[in-house]
């Protein structure tokens, strides 16, 4: 497994359960976490079977990183159907990407299946659940297509610029793509308390990660280069997600689905109407 671990990531290794850094949890951990499993089933089961995440968590990165997307598409649909497939392909995520080189904090990492329920928010959250048929392979899929997006994200910058800045601008990206795709950051205070927000929050992580998003188009601060490749990828990732969501929204109000409001006083701001519907 790579090297690493701490606040960007997990350090790029395979989560298949216990704790991250591979110790077992304690005993009254293992009762929460049993705890959390039965009480996310409902919601477990309600959300397994949907591809939301296509859109939700890896949609914001999409329009400006379309084979990116693509690949972890691709991948993620052929891991659904073959858990030897997606096995064989975390390891290589794990092992042989660029980012598992470096002495670095790589990508979080969402688990196939197991690990803890606070790393399980962007897949299926009650390992009771993700045993069905169905739920199982849904799981594998999203999971997988997730981390390799970050994975290719992260690569894709080492590739260009891996030798012209040093290595904390590129943990600086590798978080940046974690708030990207909607595994943001709560804090150190916040953390421990993320199972059991998690119950009341859904998807908090998710939720934390828009307006961390926003600070990464600052040019300057939090140890970044100046206007440097971090920041140009940021603001060429937001802008091509707003301009693909307005044209979207106009082709939508051009072909008579609807009416798009565009008042920023009004709370359907920016909604596709369509009588009682909001888009």
């Amino acid at each position: 497994s790579s090297r690493g671990g701490g606040r960007g990531g997990t350090g790029g290794r395979l989560i298949t359960g216990g704790t991250t850094d591979g110790r077992n949890p304690s005993y009254w951990g293992r009762v929460l976490e049993n705890v959390t499993d039965v009480l996310n089933i409902p919601r477990s089961l309600m959300a397994g079977l949907d591809f939301s995440f296509l859109l939700r968590q890896m949609g914001f990165v999409a329009p400006g990183h379309p084979l990116a997307w693509a690949d972890a598409v691709r991948k993620g649909s052929l891991g659904m159907f073959s858990s030897k497939y997606a096995d064989d392909t975390m390891e290589a995520i794990t092992t042989r990407s660029k980012w598992a080189q470096l002495p670095l904090a790589g990508p979080h990492m969402t688990p196939l299946s197991g690990g803890r329920v606070i790393d399980r928010e962007q897949g299926v959250a009650s390992r009771i659940v993700e045993k069905m048929w169905g739920y199982k392979q849904t799981a594998r899929g999203n999971s997988l297509a997730i981390n390799q997006l970050r994975s290719n994200l992260v690569d894709k910058f080492i590739d260009e610029f891996g030798k012209k800045v040093p290595l904390s601008e590129i943990q600086l990206y590798i978080n940046q793509v974690n708030r990207m795709t909607g595994f943001g950051d709560l804090g150190k205070k916040a953390e421990p308390l993320a199972a059991t927000l998690g119950q009341v929050l859904f998807s908090m992580r998710n939720a934390i990660s828009l307006p961390q998003r926003v600070g990464y188009l600052s040019p300057v601060g939090g140890g970044k280069t100046a206007f440097g490749p971090a920041w140009r990828d940021a603001v060429k990732t937001s802008a091509a997600f707003v301009a693909t969501g307005v044209a979207l929204l106009q082709l939508a109000e051009m072909s008579g689905a609807g009416k798009v409001l565009w008042d920023a006083r009004n709370t359907d701001f920016g909604k596709l109407v369509t009588g009682n519907q909001r888009f």
